[in-house]
């Protein structure tokens, strides 16, 4: 009696332990580098060594955070279902690219599945549109089908690089968004104060709130939609 309940408690728990893992999601694995995770061991240690600098010349003139992540295939890592965006979203959320400001991107290769995502916080659909056709199409498609993965991730962080450069997607470092922020909130109220004591300024005091706006950074912090591609 005894034994044939010992039974179906321990029959329990190992199905209860299948469902478990048939429901767990994805798999996340740490960072293999500060900027590359080579999980494909598809680059050569040259190519790590150009494409990490090329990275950190990223981060230092822009600020922003790019991770490269190279797999073998989206089923490695039990995330088929989520897609290679989903699972490069996921990546990004997982590893805190860019820390607290979300001031990253993360480069998913998935080589079996022939798949390339982008993932980057704060960025607009019109970002990932030029995405596609600046960077993934042109710069990494050509290579990746020649099976030159270095010299394609390569091509596209130089490519992701120059619009990260471009003035509307520049992401600042959050002291010097916090400096701005505090300078254009002086600005605004010396604004309202000339307003209060002339309401002959108003046309000017419009022009200049209007100025303080243009000027001020925008860094929401949020994941944007991804951009992928195939080859």
């Amino acid at each position: 009696m005894a034994a044939g309940r010992f039974k179906a408690i321990l029959t329990g728990i190992i199905a209860a332990a299948g469902f478990a893992a048939l429901f767990s999601g994805a798999v996340y694995p740490d960072k293999a580098g500060d900027f590359i995770s080579d999980f494909a061991g598809v680059l050569a240690q040259t190519d790590k060594l150009s494409i990490s600098e090329m990275l950190a010349s990223v981060k230092r003139e822009t600020g922003i955070e790019m991770q490269v992540v190279t797999i073998r295939a989206l089923d490695d890592f039990e995330a088929a279902q989520d897609g290679i965006e989903g699972y490069a979203a996921d990546l990004f959320r997982n590893w805190k690219v860019g820390g607290d400001t979300g001031n990253g991107a993360v480069l998913l290769i998935s080589v079996n599945d022939r798949q390339i995502a982008v993932e980057a916080g704060g960025m607009d659909e019109k970002f990932y549109e030029k995405i596609m056709t600046e960077v993934i199409q042109p710069g990494m498609v050509p290579h990746f089908k020649e099976d030159d993965y270095g010299r394609g991730i390569y091509e596209g962080a130089r490519a992701l690089k120059k619009i990260f450069s471009t003035p509307q997607h520049r992401r600042l470092p959050l002291w010097m968004i916090m400096t701005w922020a505090v300078l254009l909130s002086g600005a605004i109220a010396a604004v309202i104060l000339l307003r209060k004591r002339s309401g002959n300024m108003v046309k000017k005091v419009k022009s200049v709130e209007n100025a303080a706006q243009d000027l001020a950074p925008t860094d929401t912090g949020e994941w944007g939609g991804g951009s992928s591609g195939q080859w």
